[in-house]
């Protein structure tokens, strides 16, 4: 794979240092929107722990979930509309990765912090939220650059892995420590050092030089790699709409999922561990990246029934099973609708920024991840509502319904399935794909 790099600089500059996007860069690229993406999910695995300290309710927890998501958006809203987007280069995008490391690294003490007031854990995951959202379209763009094609869904795939490594190291190391400031302690500091660590190698990794000049004045850009396939003609505004309601589903399931059933699954079981607890969260992180991994090669074939599927099955059984009080149902619920919320995500993801180059994947993937998660805050703290009024297993149901309408209408949106071609049949019948107008549900 060459050296990826965007244009930068105008015709009356023969020579404009940027930043050279190698695949290490667009490595460390994703490895920062998993870290910030693990950030923000770090109090997930502590929620028993602050449920008992805070004497937190439904709504209360489902406030601590959504606080950052709120933030996470209005950030991305402020990158997306800033008038200098379009004039961004690598150099500004591996800036603002490193921008967003640091202030990993400073929610990571404000919430270490708020482990004696709930106020200050609130603000502290706020902060983590505005990392989050200044990573997503950064380190879309700059890993495509790098990376390749094989990179076009990083934002959801490491929305994915940095939310289930939180879970998973953060309840690991608090059953270890047993104790609940040891556990802050450590779950805090550690990703804290890792977050400085990364921002040195993100750095040292972008390498300068001249950027090179084509005779019509303007810097080159090495290409990239290409899709194996392109859907002819690309998408219109209906497959747009589509892939963006599956990706509010599909989230808004994760957030409910996260925000509720540890909590819950404690008070029935008050004898597991944290670690016990947090299973069906990270049985159901681990099903949707592995759902990913199977799905990726073909993403583009996927229909949004497919996917809808799993998600909407999965979560009508945590209803059943978390009224039953029964477990071993919860994590197998759990699992089944990984099945599902990771594929649905990819494939909302892939549709909207289908044929995009690098300079404008940022920007796609900001919007579309600003809409779900924005969504995702708002749903979540209903869905506490609704916990609080009604009841957790009541809550997973109607949660269900709501998405199983949801596949349907993204489904019907999408119509019949579009045909694909090889990128080379594309190039030599007709002239190359356009950027894709909109997501295939």
């Amino acid at each position: 794979m060459s050296d990826q790099s965007l244009p930068t600089g105008t015709a009356s500059r023969a020579a404009v240092p940027r930043v050279t996007v190698t695949r290490t860069t667009g490595a460390c690229a994703a490895l920062t929107l998993c870290l910030a993406i693990a950030g923000v999910n770090l109090p997930n695995p502590l929620a028993p722990l602050y449920s008992d300290r805070f004497h937190l309710t439904p709504l209360l927890q489902s406030t601590l979930f959504s606080v950052y998501l709120a933030a996470l958006m209005l950030t991305l809203a402020a990158t997306v509309l800033d008038p200098r987007r379009r004039s961004r280069t690598m150099t500004d995008e591996v800036r603002t990765l490193v921008t967003a490391l640091v202030l990993t690294l400073a929610a990571d003490l404000v919430m270490l912090a708020g482990t004696a007031a709930f106020p200050v854990l609130l603000a502290g995951r706020a902060v983590a939220g505005v990392a989050a959202g200044l990573a997503t379209g950064s380190a879309a763009a700059v890993a495509l650059a790098g990376l390749g094609e094989s990179a076009r869904t990083v934002a959801a795939g490491a929305a994915v892995v940095g939310a289930l490594a939180a879970n998973i190291g953060g309840g690991t190391v608090a059953t270890l420590t047993g104790s609940g400031t040891a556990s802050c302690l450590a779950v805090y500091l550690g990703h804290a050092l890792l977050a400085g660590v990364l921002a040195v190698t993100l750095a040292a990794s972008a390498r300068r030089r001249p950027a090179d000049v084509t005779a019509a004045g303007k810097p080159s850009a090495a290409p990239g790699r290409t899709p194996v396939v392109r859907v002819v003609g690309g998408y219109r505004q209906r497959h747009r709409v589509a892939g963006y309601l599956i990706g509010v589903m599909s989230w808004t399931a994760a957030g409910i999922v996260l925000a509720l059933v540890a909590t819950r699954v404690r008070q029935t079981s008050p004898d597991l561990s944290l670690l016990g607890a947090m299973a069906p969260g990270v049985v159901f992180l681990a099903v949707s990246w592995v759902g990913q991994l199977l799905v990726n090669r073909r993403i583009l074939r996927l229909r949004a029934w497919q996917t809808s599927l799993p998600l909407v099955l999965g979560l009508a059984g945590l209803g059943v099973a978390l009224d039953a009080g029964n477990y071993p149902a919860v994590l197998a619920a759990a699992a089944v609708c990984g099945l599902g919320q990771g594929p649905c995500y990819s494939l909302g993801l892939a549709t909207v920024t289908h044929g995009l180059p690098p300079e404008r994947q940022g920007r796609a993937a900001s919007v579309y991840a600003a809409v779900a998660y924005g969504c995702c805050g708002v749903l979540t703290v209903l869905a506490g509502l609704l916990a609080t009024a009604a009841g957790v297993a009541e809550t997973f149901t109607v949660t269900a319904v709501v998405c199983a309408v949801s596949g349907v209408t993204a489904t019907l949106l999408a119509g019949p399935r579009l045909p694909l071609v090889r990128l080379a049949q594309v190039v030599a019948v007709a002239p190359p794909v356009r950027a894709a107008h909109g997501a295939r549900g």
